[in-house]
């Protein structure tokens, strides 16, 4: 009750502290940040581990296992979960709200050091989940009618979406201002399948990744350097990339009883 006397006794006072508060709330409003997209950082890392010519099981028993077993006793790690496919192992790791990731990080990096993984395997590398590397907009090009991949014409048409998506669409939109990047993704890539007869290859005594290695090999360009002359400076260039199917097929991948074996041989 010796707040209500008080208020009944000096209605002024209380008037002017109840007018004081509103003016502060008022002013602090108006004085909040915004920002559109802030700055969110969610307590998260991915190891990835890239393991070619490797099936999903031993992916999973050779890579993504072991990279498990060695960060889960990190500090701070909520839940460990992985994602094993061909070639390619995916290890996330969720901490707790308030972990100091940039520690966390080099925490992981000291377990994953003292791992034994394959020869073949590439080095694991850690990511963090960044929200702003998001997209803000999506398009979505669309066919006039549904195309199935396994036909031919259609599977043309659509290389012909992603072609125009890449070299039309993408470059418009990076030409507007306030863009700072676009992706494609989905469609498809044009590809060239080499297809190798096995039986063909070793009664030749040929090693399929002689094969590979060759294409590979051929299928390059290189700098070689800057050429000074009069003044004047040239761009030294390898150019030996694959233009035509021809120049594919034409590829020599060895040799048996003293005559090239071009891929078309055993292709």
């Amino acid at each position: 009750m010796r707040i209500v006397d008080l208020s009944i006794r000096r209605p002024v006072a209380v008037a002017m502290a109840f007018l004081a508060v509103v003016v502060f709330g008022v002013v602090s409003f108006s004085r909040l940040p915004l920002d559109l997209l802030p700055d969110v950082s969610f307590p998260t890392l991915t190891v990835q581990t890239q393991y070619p010519g490797v099936g999903p099981q031993e992916i999973e028993n050779l890579v993504s296992r072991p990279i498990e077993e060695a960060v889960s006793v990190v500090q701070g790690v909520r839940q460990v979960t992985s994602r094993s496919r061909p070639g390619r192992s995916d290890v996330t790791l969720t901490f707790r709200w308030g972990t100091d990731m940039d520690f966390a990080g080099l925490d992981v990096r000291e377990r994953l050091d003292l791992l034994n993984l394959p020869p073949a395997a590439t080095r694991p590398t850690i990511a963090r989940y960044d929200p702003n590397a998001e997209p803000v907009l999506r398009f979505a090009l669309t066919p006039a009618r549904p195309l199935d991949p396994n036909i031919p014409a259609d599977r043309r048409e659509l290389v012909a979406l992603r072609h125009l998506a890449e070299e039309q669409v993408r470059r418009g939109l990076e030409g507007v201002e306030g863009v700072a990047g676009v992706r494609v993704t989905g469609g498809l890539v044009e590809e060239i399948h080499v297809e190798v007869d096995q039986a063909r290859l070793a009664g030749l005594g040929i090693p399929f990744q002689q094969v590979v290695g060759r294409l590979e090999a051929e299928n390059i360009n290189l700098a070689g350097g800057i050429l000074e002359e009069a003044g004047a400076e040239y761009v030294v260039r390898t150019v030996n990339e694959f233009v035509e199917l021809d120049e594919i097929q034409n590829v020599i991948v060895g040799t048996a009883n003293g005559q090239p074996v071009l891929l078309r041989d055993v292709g």
